[in-house]
């Protein structure tokens, strides 16, 4: 499982404009990061389009600078870097999966995953890069519990997570990564608009939903997989992905997903496309 901890002992420092400056372990300067990972951002090597965002309400062509924000000092951002070399990886096994004829097995830290997914939303409603009702919105505070978890301080809550959304949701439908942030709904009630996680496709194929507070049992109607061991990628088979759980050693568990695989892939030189 990669740490996102910081090294050495929490320095008591709060840096201004750092979204995790109240857990008090903060140093360096406000630092600009890619809540969308620049390791990620750099497969689509002629740029890509934006659209749903707060400054991108139609389809706008940018490259990688524009998904950037200055909400991390130094040492949090630094200790975020191994989930953007984590993401990279799994985006090149995917693809090389829908290319064929087969792209072996690989096994990575569930946990990571979830904790991207994080790092994407934070970033995402903090930066100020949702919209509501047409205008720019902007998380005035960070929910103590999700940073210890991005952190590593704390583990999510039971029955919180990844889970795995088997059927395709018409509305992601971006060709390389569609994010979607999940609320409760406008009811007026105590949690009204309250955003609890963030729903991923990449490549028009892999989907799930990390909740970091609230247990799901469907998404749209949709039954949910929570943290799958084994998932077979395509129909007939081009891959198999382990996806461990806890650390230590990968355990198969019992059954299996099998999730169908868009039929092409743009290549690393064509437009790459983000959506919210």
């Amino acid at each position: 499982m990669t740490s996102t901890k910081p090294p050495g002992a929490r320095t008591g420092r709060v840096v201004d404009g750092c979204y995790a400056a109240q857990l008090r372990d903060c140093d360096g300067r406000i630092s600009a990061e890619h809540y969308v990972s620049e390791a990620l951002l750099r497969r689509f090597k002629r740029g890509f389009t934006v659209e749903g965002s707060s400054w991108a309400a139609v389809p706008k062509r940018v490259g990688t600078a524009a998904l950037t924000a200055k909400v991390l000092c130094q040492r949090h951002n630094e200790a975020l870097s191994g989930l953007d070399a984590m993401i990279g990886g799994f985006y090149d096994f995917l693809r090389a999966a829908i290319i064929g004829p087969h792209a072996g097995s690989r096994i990575f830290d569930g946990e990571d995953l979830e904790r991207w997914s994080m790092k994407a939303l934070l970033g995402l409603t903090v930066s100020g890069n949702i919209a509501s009702g047409g205008k720019k919105a902007r998380a005035s505070e960070v929910p103590e519990l999700y940073l210890r978890i991005l952190f590593g301080d704390e583990e999510i809550p039971e029955r919180c997570g990844f889970m795995y959304i088997v059927a395709k949701i018409p509305s992601l439908e971006a060709n390389q990564l569609t994010l979607a942030l999940n609320h409760h709904p406008l009811d007026g009630s105590e949690r009204s608009g309250r955003v609890f996680g963030l729903t991923v496709r990449m490549l028009n194929s892999f989907q799930y939903v990390t909740s970091i507070t609230e247990p799901l049992e469907t998404l749209n109607n949709e039954p949910l997989y929570y943290r799958p061991t084994r998932i077979q990628l395509g129909d007939p088979e081009r891959g198999r992905l382990g996806l461990r759980w806890g650390g230590g050693d990968w355990r198969p568990g019992k059954g299996g997903l099998v999730i169908g695989l868009a039929t092409t892939v743009l290549s690393h030189g064509e437009e790459g496309h983000h959506q919210r």
